[in-house]
């Protein structure tokens, strides 16, 4: 899906950018990024996403199907689970990142 929206990028200059398109999409379309490069960094955006989620505050009414909510976990402990991939992930790239 195409979402196309005009950015100014100053001194009056504008360019058209796909708003629905990640940055990191952008870089697979233009083969910047290997297929596996670009889903290893869907996994850690991913995680990133899980793991900033707050926990749930209020009764969940929706039934739960099997592998719902990070491999059959309860919210709770997939946020977590997702911190620490994400984190060990981090770390493994190293301070040059």
């Amino acid at each position: 899906m195409r979402q196309l929206v005009e950015r100014s990028i100053g001194s009056g200059r504008s360019v058209t950018v796909n708003a629905a398109e990640s940055p990191l999409g952008w870089l697979k379309a233009r083969g910047l990024v290997s297929a596996r490069q670009f889903e290893a960094g869907e996994r850690l955006r991913g995680d990133y996403e899980t793991a900033s989620l707050g926990p749930r505050v209020t009764m969940r009414w929706a039934p739960r199907v099997d592998g719902e909510g990070g491999g059959g976990l309860d919210p709770s402990t997939a946020q977590i689970a997702a911190k620490r991939r994400f984190d060990a992930a981090i770390g493994a790239a190293g301070a040059g990142l």
